[in-house]
């Protein structure tokens, strides 16, 4: 025959046990933090992510381009008077003087050779081309290629060569026969280690696993010191 609580019995089996808990759920947390930090610093945990870490304008310096047939939208030669950067800039550019690099000339067919450089901006080599729309008064190609930066002192820190891009606009508002106008931008952009998502789901997926069961565990102590605590008290 089973006899009922006292007060002092029914309220120590209704405590939760902190001691415990916090002893149980002390390794869980360690577990946790022990394997994402195993995940960030593995290199199967990791995954190379690009990314833009600058911007830099460009203009036909103020002088003439010449499409060898007139027309933007069938010519396979620009030759540029000259070339020259902007005042519009982002990231590692912002401040760097304007740069002329003198005459220059774009092969639609070939994207190699079209390379200009000076001390402050560095060296840009072109490896291909890829049309982007030609029609209508407009053509748009992307030229592919790498920057080594210069001296200027944005770039402290950067050694190359870096992947670039140019994105190249002529546009032709009064027909052919007429100077183009033009406007380019270059991206300059890095390698960076991510973390791949799967690692990071992985290593929460874990952490809450230990979490619930830790409070199932718990849920159950609970009321298992509940049930007998009521049960004393209906036999009394």
């Amino acid at each position: 025959m089973q006899t009922a609580l006292t007060e002092t019995e029914f309220r120590s089996a209704m405590r939760p046990l902190p001691a415990k808990a916090r002893s149980a759920l002390r390794p869980l947390i360690l577990f946790g933090l022990s394997a994402l930090v195993i995940f960030l610093s593995a290199p199967a945990g990791v995954r190379a992510a690009t990314i833009t870490i600058g911007t830099q304008g460009f203009n036909a310096g103020g002088e003439v381009i010449t499409p060898n047939t007139g027309d933007i939208t069938t010519s396979t030669v620009f030759n540029f008077g000259n070339f020259g950067s902007t005042d519009n800039q982002t990231g590692i550019f912002v401040g760097m003087p304007n740069e002329l690099f003198g005459p220059l000339t774009l092969t639609v067919s070939s994207g190699t050779g079209f390379d200009f450089s000076d001390s402050v901006f560095g060296d840009f080599v072109s490896s291909s081309i890829t049309p982007i729309f030609v029609g209508l008064g407009v053509a748009t190609y992307a030229l592919d290629g790498t920057w080594t930066p210069g001296t200027f002192s944005g770039f402290s820190g950067l050694t190359g060569p870096l992947t670039a891009n140019i994105t190249m606009a002529f546009t032709q508002v009064g027909g052919p026969g007429t100077a183009p106008s033009f406007s380019g931008t270059l991206d300059i952009t890095e390698v960076s280690a991510v973390p791949e998502p799967s690692s990071i789901v992985l290593v929460l997926t874990a952490l809450i696993a230990g979490v619930v069961l830790f409070r199932f565990r718990r849920s159950r102590s609970t009321s298992s010191c509940t049930e007998l605590a009521l049960s004393g008290l209906a036999l009394s």
